[in-house]
């Protein structure tokens, strides 16, 4: 009986073995490569018909590492942001940041949504709202922080912008 147990055991670990070389994990570059492929990268990459693509940067860090997220194993934090060649000050905001699973590629989660590139108008809080006005202050309209930070537009917070029904509004 104790030679069945052996064999089992041995049996157990040759595929426990053969298991983990089969969960290979994905690298920093195939990565970056999957989150390029995503809709919410080619939005942002798209912003204001692509006159940012050019300043686009991106880096790739192990979740632990990242100071963003809680530490995942196995995970990957893949960000696009704006150089400060473009957008200056850089501002952290204008991009986007996935976390990937590192063994299968798939998206855990990622900032902003797709909906903040597709209208510039969306929102899902009063915060997400910025005048986007460039001189007098009071006389611009309400869009969201995408597209008031892609724009190079102000980016106060203001009072008399607000979101309502998932949309920036300002108060008459």
């Amino acid at each position: 009986m104790f030679k069945n147990f052996t064999f089992y055991l041995i049996i157990f670990f040759i595929l426990s073995f053969i298991s983990d070389l089969c969960a290979q994990s994905i690298g920093p570059d195939e990565a970056l490569a999957l989150a390029k492929e995503t809709t919410v990268v080619e939005a942002f990459y798209n912003l204001n018909q692509g006159i940012l693509k050019s300043c686009v940067e991106n880096q790739v860090v192990r979740a632990c590492d990242s100071g963003w997220v809680t530490c995942i194993d196995d995970a990957w934090v893949v960000k696009f942001f704006v150089s400060e060649k473009c957008v200056s000050p850089r501002k952290e905001q204008l991009g986007v940041t996935l976390l990937m699973d590192g063994k299968t590629g798939d998206i855990i989660s990622k900032y902003p949504e797709i909906d903040y590139f597709e209208n510039p108008y969306f929102c899902r809080e009063d915060y997400d709202c910025l005048n986007s006005s460039k001189n007098d202050y009071h006389s611009g309209e309400c869009k969201n922080f995408i597209y008031t930070l892609a724009e190079n537009t102000a980016s106060r917070t203001d009072e008399q912008c607000l979101c309502r029904n998932s949309r920036c509004e300002m108060l008459p």
